[in-house]
């Protein structure tokens, strides 16, 4: 079911390519941007909304590159959008291609005449039936998945890049290579599915090919295609198409409609039978192929590509009307497979029932129809259509913004309310914006109480002026209040430089302090106690010594008097 040629790294989720995807075929698995290729219609919106850049096409220039080097006849054939694509060196862009090293160029705008006679053809049918040119491969795809019932309304021919690549192998052989230059991911998807081309890149691979071979178009000389017929050439301009429509039926209207959103609103109006005998062209691009899915226009706006592209056209008619001639594709038509259906391709979803939807609603905090804010920021219209999404895999809930920015406001206020720490928000003028219960308790206030107070009137503001002049936070000072009973904090200041305010934390570390100075008190009376007991001891010591020591004094005179006595009575 997936096609996603999105980067396996680097996804940040920020739904961008889902909100630009008019078809929801987007989803986010896993936190990486996936593509849903029964969904997709190759409009490549979701590549160029990407703040990565991702690209949705494998590069093919390489290949290219690969076959000119085997030595084989490769032919270019290249979109008439190129006039307008590379601004004023557009015309120098033949001679790069066969500097490049192709054998033959040529503007696929040339085999046009026999696709036109079909739609000429369905224009002038007596009916009352809608058609719709099937130019544009996106569009195609867009009826004949998200539209089913309406592919009946395409008109059964090939573009004309197809037809082109065809009369292309005629005329020079069916070995001989081709390579389709186009504006767009979506031609060059189709193209590599048809019997017509053997490789495409698009105008975006080429300008990297010039650059890596260090082409540079101001060097070169004006140079025209190996043809040069004066058939009317199909510019790729909103309402060009329609401009070439010859219908004689006066009840056939011919209608432009030009950009994804708008051919969707004329799709659904064409279902709700809003339109009959009518003739649409249709293009996914707002401007036509003037503003193809991989064409750079290097910001100019849609007028000065337009003017680029009328300019360089007219500019390569005078150069080279000399070279004109009869178009000798004319010949072949009947031998030319032109004919293509485009069947329908439905993409089925699971319809859950009301109750499925509202416990999907509520899980994504949808409690209410007031609830359901259907700001589209998840790519869908509205959160029901979300809901829908959800039930069939192809979304989550946690892809809603304002749910998940809800629910972190939620955990936000939960974990500053719950808090034991002080917290406390201050503006740059230094007012109070809001304080935590704690912080409130701490200073003994009323809850709210302190909003659009001075800071001063509780803390010492010139500390806080400080952080801001000189840009150096402070962290875990310490601070006693001896107005709040001798409480002691340790204070962190931030000076929130992106939201211009102060952010205040703070922990009440009075217990700690209090049981600090407890136990050096009980510190001091224990040594007090203990010098007592020394002391005493010490003097009890002292006396014992001396009552020792008149002691054994005595008792040396005693026995030498009773040593002397036995002495004396010895000698007598």
């Amino acid at each position: 079911m997936s096609n996603s040629n999105f980067a396996k790294k680097g996804c940040r989720g920020c739904y961008a390519c889902i909100r630009h995807c008019a078809v929801d075929a987007i989803v986010i698995k896993d936190g990486q941007a996936d593509i849903l290729k029964d969904r997709c219609i190759l409009c490549g919106k979701c590549s160029k909304a990407c703040p990565q850049h991702y690209r949705l096409e494998k590069t093919s220039f390489s290949a290219v590159k690969s076959l000119i080097k085997r030595g084989e006849k490769v032919i270019a054939s290249i979109d008439p959008s190129f006039a307008a694509a590379f601004g004023d060196k557009s015309l120098k862009i033949p001679a790069a291609l066969r500097k490049l090293g192709f054998s033959h160029v040529e503007d696929s705008s040339i085999t046009t005449k026999p696709i036109f006679d079909i739609y000429n053809a369905y224009a002038n049918k007596n009916d009352d039936q809608n058609y719709i040119t099937s130019m544009c491969p996106s569009i195609n795809h867009l009826i004949q998945k998200h539209y089913p019932e309406l592919a009946i309304c395409l008109i059964p021919v090939v573009s004309p890049y197809i037809s082109h690549g065809r009369f292309l192998k005629r005329k020079y052989g069916s070995d001989n290579k081709v390579v389709f230059i186009e504006p767009c991911i979506a031609k060059k998807t189709d193209a590599n599915n048809e019997i017509c081309a053997d490789e495409v890149i698009t105008f975006y691979e080429l300008q990297k090919w010039m650059n890596i071979e260090n082409i540079n178009l101001d060097e070169l000389e004006i140079e025209p295609f190996d043809l040069v017929c004066n058939d009317k050439v199909l510019f790729p301009m909103p309402g060009e198409t329609a401009k070439l429509i010859e219908s004689k039926n006066p009840h056939k209207t011919v209608l432009c409609v030009n950009g994804i959103d708008d051919c969707k609103s004329v799709l659904n109006a064409i279902k709700d039978g809003k339109f009959e005998n009518t003739f649409f062209e249709m293009n996914a691009c707002d401007h036509g192929c003037l503003y193809g899915s991989d064409l750079n226009t290097d910001d100019r706006c849609f007028i000065e590509v337009k003017r680029d592209l009328l300019k360089n056209r007219a500019k390569y008619n005078e150069l080279f009307k000399d070279k004109s001639e009869p178009n000798p594709y004319a010949d072949m038509v009947l031998d030319i497979f032109l004919h293509k259906e485009y069947p329908p391709k439905p993409v089925k979803l699971k319809q859950p029932t009301e109750a499925e939807i509202q416990e999907i609603l509520e899980s994504m905090g949808r409690m209410t129809r007031y609830d359901e804010l259907n700001c589209g920021n998840c790519g869908y219209s509205t959160c029901r259509e979300k809901a829908i999404a959800v039930f069939n895999g192809l979304s989550e809930p946690s892809m809603c913004l304002p749910y998940m920015r809800d629910r972190a406001q939620s955990l936000s206020n939960v974990i500053c309310e719950c808090s034991p720490n002080l917290i406390g928000l201050i503006d740059k003028n230094l007012f109070i914006i809001e304080l935590n219960p704690a912080a409130e308790a701490f200073f003994k206030i009323e809850k709210d109480e302190a909003k659009g107070m001075p800071l001063g009137m509780y803390l010492d503001d010139e500390e806080f002026e400080n952080v801001k002049k000189f840009r150096k936070n402070v962290r875990n000072e310490k601070l006693t209040f001896e107005e709040y009973d001798n409480s002691t904090i340790l204070q962190t200041i931030y000076w929130l430089e992106e939201y211009q305010m102060f952010l205040w934390l703070a922990v009440d570390i009075t217990k700690d302090e209090k049981a600090q100075q407890k136990l050096q008190s009980m510190r001091v009376e224990t040594m007090e106690i203990a010098q007592k007991v020394i002391d005493k001891q010490m003097t009890v010591a002292q006396e014992i010594a001396s009552l020792l020591g008149e002691t054994t004094a005595e008792t040396k005179v005693t026995l030498t008097k009773l040593k002397n006595l036995i002495l004396d009575e010895e000698g007598n």
